[in-house]
């Protein structure tokens, strides 16, 4: 269906967090089935797919919140059996939690698949995550023109979390107050990482772009069965996923419950911090 409210618009941008949310759970379970002892190539890659991810995440928060909604993070849709699919696919994308494996790189390759440069947006039944982020950046620019910026950026901007906050991976936190910052961070997202591929060396590098990292782990990487050492140790990797999730819960609007009980007081006294 198409976008056409402010209040569409808003639900597709939940759709986008739960997108950017789906990825996560596949890529961190290969990553902590790795073992230390080798391969510590494909665990620092895969490491920097999901700090991207998160940063994703955050974007796609900050837009909705830009446009006046409200991200949701602890809905039980978010926490789906698996395996499962990526929320309104045309469900030709299967996500699921597996170890490290050649099987499980090919479905990161089928997750961050490319769609043709020219290709449709599709807002719903999408092929292509891109499809999808193309569908709404037709509706911002659509419904800036039909209502007028203020009527589209209502959201207050205390709630946007800005590079000022620290991030450890690629690409960059935008804070979106208006159509020119939202099409920055839809960039961000749809585009994180272009370049060219770095030239055949002796030692390939991964790609900068995120897209291309499951194919060159797949192509560079042909005993992906095995486990893999994270040379800088998992309490990096977990400090760093740490430090991007709460990135992600500044966007969210937490409020403090009214406690009974003994606890009343100081309840009391949190709220008004």
């Amino acid at each position: 269906m198409e976008i056409d409210s402010v209040e569409s618009l808003r639900e597709h941008l939940q759709t986008a967090v739960e997108i950017e949310h789906a990825t996560l759970p596949p890529y961190l379970c290969a990553l902590y089935s790795i073992e230390d002892g080798s391969n510590s190539e494909a665990a620092e890659v895969i490491q920097s797919v999901v700090l991207e991810e998160m940063l994703h995440l955050t974007l796609a928060a900050n837009m909705l919140n830009a446009v006046g909604g409200s991200p949701v993070l602890d809905a039980p849709n978010l926490l789906p059996a698996h395996p499962t699919f990526l929320p309104h696919s045309d469900r030709s994308v299967e996500l699921s939690l597996r170890p490290f494996s050649p099987e499980t790189l090919e479905a990161f390759i089928a997750v961050e698949k490319p769609g043709p440069y020219d290709g449709l947006p599709e807002d719903d039944a999408f092929e292509t995550i891109g499809q999808f982020y193309r569908a709404i950046e037709d509706a911002l620019n659509r419904l800036t023109v039909e209502l007028g910026e203020a009527a589209v950026f209502s959201g207050d901007p205390v709630r946007q979390v800005t590079d000022a906050a620290y991030y450890g991976g690629a690409g960059r936190i935008v804070g979106v107050t208006d159509l020119e910052s939202a099409k920055r961070a839809l960039a961000e997202i749809i585009e994180q990482g272009e370049g060219a591929t770095p030239p055949s060396t002796q030692i390939p590098r991964p790609p900068l772009r995120i897209r291309h990292r499951p194919s060159w782990l797949a192509d560079n990487r042909g005993q992906a069965g095995g486990h893999a050492l994270m040379d800088k140790g998992r309490l990096e990797a977990f400090s760093d996923g740490v430090i991007a999730i709460a990135i992600t819960l500044l966007v969210l609007e937490i409020r403090v419950s009214t406690p009974t009980g003994g606890g009343a007081d100081l309840g009391g006294r949190l709220g008004h911090q």
